[in-house]
């Protein structure tokens, strides 16, 4: 087996968050023990839904179209859940709980340096809030959450010292990300959130 190509495929695969060496090594495995059409059929699928998919403009949610159905649908709650990726926004959304609209802020604000990219994005998350009487941070709960949260607070109560702005409240352990939480747990935190 050609040792050098195996290092790079395994160092490119450790590049999708949450996949160590050992499980880099089980795909790649996989891989190779499967068939060359299903490996085929699973990258040419893959190809054709990035090409097909693109960021709302709004949100920056994965969407077939600039605007995504959650931006467009004015039947929502005037309250804007502010989360780390697109599987919170699927988390909540299965909820028994008010609708709202979503922003997509998956930065850690970095209080040495803030990025341009980390920047763009809150200025975008400002402009947005506007629109909106209730901002809740459903951002990871770990440490970086925490200052991000903390720092997306003090960005919005500076700009409009009147906005409501929540974290989910008790329910949710420290350290965990929103899509491993439980739906009862992720409810109850939602329905009991608190002001910050």
């Amino acid at each position: 087996m050609n040792k050098e190509l195996t290092n790079k495929i395994i160092e490119s695969l450790k590049k999708i968050p949450g996949i160590s060496n050992k499980q880099a090594n089980r795909i790649l495995n996989f891989f190779l023990e499967s068939n060359v059409n299903f490996t085929n059929d699973l990258f040419e699928n893959l190809l054709k839904i990035q090409s097909q998919t693109k960021k709302c403009k709004q949100c920056l949610a994965y969407s077939n179209n600039e605007i995504c159905d959650i931006c467009l649908d004015k039947k929502r709650a005037s309250k804007l859940f502010v989360v780390f990726e697109n599987q919170d926004i699927e988390k909540i959304e299965a909820l028994d709980i008010e609708k709202g609209k979503y922003f997509i802020f998956n930065e850690n604000i970095n209080l040495k340096k803030i990025s341009q990219e980390t920047s763009t994005k809150l200025d975008l998350l400002l402009d947005i809030i506007k629109k909106f009487d209730e901002v809740i941070l459903c951002l990871n709960t770990d440490l970086n959450g925490q200052i991000t949260m903390q720092y997306l607070k003090k960005a919005i109560t500076d700009l409009y010292p009147n906005k409501q702005v929540y974290q989910p409240s008790i329910g949710i352990p420290f350290g965990m990300t929103i899509e491993a939480i439980d739906p009862i747990s992720l409810r109850q935190s939602i329905l009991n959130k608190k002001r910050i």
